[in-house]
């Protein structure tokens, strides 16, 4: 890119920025993959910045954030920054590093302060919050009282236990309770669980005394 703007004249007159996503942590502070916490691997990201004016080789300390961009691409474009926008031009701070730089103290007085502190928040992700209410408002809806009624009005629910009740899939029976609630009860098969096998009995192995 750069060789085909200085080939076409236009790399002295073109700013160029370059910065990059931020990375994972993986393992600090015992927390799992992920960047979202407030740490350096979270939040902090390389960005560099040449251009009209920029100095070369020099490093600016001050807190950038990406807030910043637009409100730089705009006094690039030589257009006004509307009040309501978020951040600051990079090229105020740019300037206000070069003028203390040369020594020109009038001008950094003159000139407002960059900040010193940046406020990183974490929001609640709306979609997780709409999953969550929903499930409360179906918990109350669909609580088990509500579900075991709704099961029990049904006449096949309502049957006494029997020996072909409990060998199908009817495996439950609703009864009314003294406090006059639906309950269940699992209907277990009565049947003889003993072996059919002939009781034959086998002999007896005597130990023979060497």
């Amino acid at each position: 890119i750069f060789s085909t703007l200085r080939d076409h004249n236009y790399l002295s007159s073109t700013y160029a920025f370059y910065t990059s996503d931020h990375g994972y942590h993986l393992g600090q502070f015992g927390l799992i993959k992920g960047k979202n916490m407030p740490y350096e691997f979270d939040i902090r990201v390389p960005f560099f910045l040449r251009g009209p004016g920029v100095m070369k080789n020099f490093s600016i300390r001050e807190p950038v954030v990406n807030v910043d961009i637009a409100p730089t691409l705009l006094s690039i474009a030589g257009s006004t920054i509307p009040a309501h926008m978020d951040g600051r031009s990079l090229l105020e701070l740019v300037a206000l590093k070069k003028a203390a730089s040369q020594g020109k103290v009038d001008k950094v007085k003159h000139t407002t302060p960059w900040r010193d502190t940046v406020l990183i928040e974490r929001g609640k992700m709306p979609k997780l919050r709409k999953i969550r209410d929903r499930w409360l408002n179906q918990k109350e809806r669909y609580g088990k009282e509500m579900r075991l009624n709704e099961a029990c009005s049904k006449p096949e629910w309502q049957r006494p236990c029997s020996g072909t009740q409990a060998r199908t899939s009817l495996h439950w029976s609703c009864y009314r309770s003294s406090d006059d609630r639906w309950r269940i009860l699992k209907c277990r098969d009565r049947r003889s669980r003993h072996c059919p096998c002939a009781s034959e009995k086998r002999p007896k192995r005597h130990a023979r005394n060497a």
